[in-house]
């Protein structure tokens, strides 16, 4: 993060191609998109919706049932989507529900403590950017949506990771190279889970300088209605304004929008339907 100054059209459509496709991934994507719409189609009525040859779709599908994006009915021969893109298309509706549960949450702490505030999720291994409120003032932190981070250097990172069970969070941890982003920056595998057993103790997760110097974020987990971490919130700007006396205070706001969000999300539900 940086300082900042100051339904499915049909593969015979008129859909516009780029000199950069891959014929044969548009092909499996027409594939994808007729079966989403049709599911339980089979091998003959694949190729003629799709324009392909028959020999040409088989491969594809072969590919693609190998994979898990589509399943064929042993009985019937049919295919239908499969459970990874069923999981894939998931992830998506979650994102888009996280960001609409968390924007009033944000917005409000934007207004409250007029530094930048950030909502992440978890990406392969990575801290995704899903939606970002900047602060209106002149020296600010700023990232940018879309834009990935690591785990265990940032805020977001760390709270998601101390949301988690240890044995998955030590797997996240050690699945990839941790660098050194500042002197500040935690990285050994031992240090990095006493710390996440500090944060989920706590509540919310500091980024004190780790990240990079000068800067200084508080970050608070989200979980899904199943229970599962499914992101966080921060509030991140230079160590001049969030001063370490602020800290405490800026967590403990951050943790209350957390379980605001969570309970839009259906966890409370979740939690009381579980005790019942």
């Amino acid at each position: 993060m940086a300082v900042v100054k100051k339904r499915a059209a049909a593969p015979k459509s008129t859909r516009s191609r780029s000199i950069y496709d891959v014929a044969v991934l548009q092909k499996a994507l027409d594939l994808l998109e007729v079966l989403a719409e049709r599911p339980d189609l089979g091998l003959s009525e694949l190729s003629e919706l799709t324009g392909a040859s028959k020999a040409s779709t088989y491969r594809m599908l072969s590919t693609l049932e190998s994979r898990g994006f589509v399943a064929k009915d042993g009985e019937t021969r049919k295919y239908a989507p499969g459970v990874a893109l069923i999981a894939l298309s998931c992830a998506v509706v979650a994102r888009i529900d996280l960001v609409k549960a968390a924007r009033p949450h944000i917005e409000a702490l934007q207004r409250t403590f007029d530094e930048t505030v950030n909502v992440g999720t978890l990406a392969d291994g990575q801290v995704l950017y899903i939606d970002i409120i900047e602060s209106a003032q002149g020296l600010r932190m700023a990232a940018r949506v879309g834009a990935r981070d690591a785990l265990h250097s940032t805020a977001l990172g760390k709270a998601m990771l101390s949301a988690m069970p240890a044995s998955e969070a030590r797997e996240l941890l050690s699945g990839y190279k941790r660098l050194t982003a500042t002197p500040r920056t935690i990285t050994t595998l031992d240090a990095l889970m006493d710390e996440l057993a500090r944060i989920a103790t706590r509540g919310f997760a500091v980024d004190d300088e780790e990240n990079e110097i000068g800067a200084r974020c508080i970050g608070a987990p989200i979980r899904d209605g199943s229970g599962r971490v499914t992101g966080a919130i921060s509030i991140s700007g230079p160590t001049s304004r969030i001063t370490e006396d602020m800290v405490s205070v800026i967590g403990a706001r951050l943790a209350a929008a957390a379980a605001s969000i969570e309970e839009e999300l259906g966890v409370t539900k979740r939690l009381t339907a579980d005790a019942s």
